[in-house]
């Protein structure tokens, strides 16, 4: 199945820009900042909360992700239902982390906070490409 997304861009004021997706966990709308540079993706500690979703500790305690210059010590999440555009996953497991520190930046900035961030783990899976041109994310996913 292929499916192009529309995104979002986030205005930072004069230091540029962050891309986001509109997105359905569990289903709920969710708004999740595209970022290339995340290993993984995450779901910020609100939204887990909002949405009591569980959380289990990471047991290996050496375990560490930095968001900006803080080390945080992750939590797993699990999530039953994924939907980007048509594109449904199910069963997935996504990191929890705090972000309020980034919400509060967004929200300085007179844009939404979001509840979380897709990583490099969705974007591989959806064979995803970035068209900033069309202002949209073209997935491929090809249900196994």
């Amino acid at each position: 199945m292929k499916e192009s997304v529309k995104i979002k861009f986030i205005p930072l004021g004069d230091n540029g820009f962050h891309l986001a997706v509109k997105v359905k966990i569990n289903n709920t709308d969710a708004l999740m900042v595209v970022d290339t540079g995340a290993t993984q993706t995450v779901v910020s500690a609100e939204f887990a909360e909002k949405m009591n979703l569980s959380r289990k500790e990471i047991q290996d305690k050496s375990t560490s992700l930095g968001i900006g210059t803080d080390k945080l010590s992750p939590m797993l999440t699990f999530i039953d239902k994924l939907k980007i555009g048509k594109i449904k996953l199910e069963k997935l497991t996504f990191i929890v982390l705090p972000m309020e520190h980034i919400n509060q930046t967004y929200t300085m900035l007179g844009n939404k906070a979001v509840d979380g961030i897709i990583g490099n783990d969705l974007l591989i899976l959806l064979k995803s490409l970035i068209n900033l041109e069309e202002k949209e994310i073209v997935l491929k996913y090809e249900n196994h």
